[in-house]
């Protein structure tokens, strides 16, 4: 189980002018894992299972007059495969491959201008592969 949040700035040019637009961004994601572990030797373990959460999305512009915020929560489910090898009690090293599906929700939007989307709903996939370090307190 986890939880985080990123707060960031992100910009775009809009197509119909020249302006350059600062948003506030803040993204809160939690989420839980359902994994079997299973031991091959000493030092090391497989594991596979899946994780599922929600991305809770907030967006707020800072320097433009259009006062536009968004709100969005987006669903994902991740199938993953990985393994660890012990290198001591403390210390482990691994790899986990996973195939995320993320089912983005339809964005509500507060000070609505007329161009903007009210509908923007999709499905994507993609893969990611990590490589950790852990240390474990025992």
């Amino acid at each position: 189980m986890g939880a985080y949040s990123y707060y960031g700035r992100r910009e775009y040019k809009n197509i119909w002018d020249s302006h350059i637009y600062h948003f506030k961004s803040l993204v809160v994601r939690f989420g839980v894992g359902l994994i079997y572990s299973e031991k091959v030797d000493s030092g090391t373990h497989i594991y596979g299972g899946a994780r599922i959460g929600i991305n809770a999305n907030y967006v707020t512009p800072v320097y433009y007059s259009d006062k536009t915020e968004s709100r969005e929560q987006d669903y994902y489910v991740t199938p993953c495969v990985g393994g660890e090898y012990l290198l001591s009690q403390h210390f482990g090293l691994g790899g986990e491959a996973q195939l995320q599906f993320t089912f983005f929700g339809n964005p509500s939007y507060i000070n609505t201008p007329e161009y903007f989307p009210i509908s923007d709903t999709k499905t994507v996939f993609k893969t990611n592969a990590l490589i950790f370090v852990r240390w474990y307190f025992q």
